[in-house]
């Protein structure tokens, strides 16, 4: 048996958002490393760990990791996106180098923990249904949708959080202007009344992509296209190498992270081609 999630899975993401933000290959491994501690400790919820406060004192060494990317960058700037993000200028200033490490950690773990799923989820849909596996082996065509069902049915993460900028009311209940809103993905995207047969897997559904996982409005993901693109080569990628897989369990054990759905792992037998 061979873990999809952790010999295939994980790689991909973290490698493509390391790689895109200027990472050297030897450290792809630490990167990820220092994603899933981040993601899977106190800090994302209480700001703080047993080891210290905020960023830099619970996770020291992935911050001055990241603070010498920068520091070098600044002094010898190369063609990556960590060069552009400590010189491009923001109301005719540059970022400050706390202010570029934030938003370099963000993109990264953002990058990386959300496609990570996405990915899992999207495997997990089809390696547990052999009609779905075998349709998609013989009509590569289906793939952008498969994607797409996986993101409506299998949100990477299960909720956003906005603020009411009016006077409103949702289902009979009044929402004041200033009010923050709490509103789960996977139910929106299972809507029946836009959503026909909403509960079914269809990868020829034409409204596929209307789902709310990236969210909606000016604060759509900027990463959306990035992550479809990696979703479906690491499917294709998939097809073209394995004849059949088997999963030892049809149902995942979900990973452990408040805000996150997908599986932290999927044991599986598989045959190559």
């Amino acid at each position: 048996p061979v873990d999809l999630v952790a010999e295939y899975v994980m790689p991909v993401p973290n490698n493509v958002i390391a790689h895109l933000l200027g990472a050297p290959p030897e450290d792809f491994r630490r990167w990820a490393q220092w994603s899933d501690e981040v993601v899977n400790g106190t800090y994302p919820t209480k700001n703080r760990n047993e080891r210290g406060e905020g960023l830099a004192g619970a996770h020291p060494e992935f911050v001055a990791y990241v603070d010498a990317l920068i520091a070098e960058r600044r002094v010898r700037p190369t063609d990556d996106f960590i060069t552009r993000l400590v010189s491009t200028e923001v109301d005719g200033r540059r970022l400050t180098d706390i202010e570029a490490r934030s938003q370099l950690v963000f993109l990264f773990i953002s990058g990386n923990e959300t496609t990570r799923h996405l990915i899992g989820n999207l495997l997990w849909r089809v390696t547990s249904d052999r009609n779905l596996f075998e349709l998609l082996q013989s009509d590569r065509s289906l793939l952008p949708t498969a994607v797409e069902e996986s993101l409506r049915l299998d949100p990477p993460v299960k909720f956003l959080m906005r603020n009411c900028m009016i006077d409103g009311e949702v289902a009979g209940t009044e929402i004041p202007a200033g009010e923050k809103v709490v509103f789960g993905i996977g139910s929106a995207n299972r809507d029946a009344s836009h959503f026909a047969d909403p509960e079914a897997f269809r990868p020829d559904r034409a409204e596929a992509r209307s789902h709310l996982s990236f969210g909606g409005g000016p604060h759509v993901c900027p990463g959306a296209a990035l992550a479809r693109l990696e979703a479906r080569v690491a499917l294709e990628v998939f097809l073209d190498r394995v004849g059949s897989v088997s999963l030892l369990n049809p149902h995942f054990d979900a990973v452990e992270v408040f805000w996150a759905h997908g599986p932290a792992t999927l044991q599986a037998k598989i045959s190559a081609k």
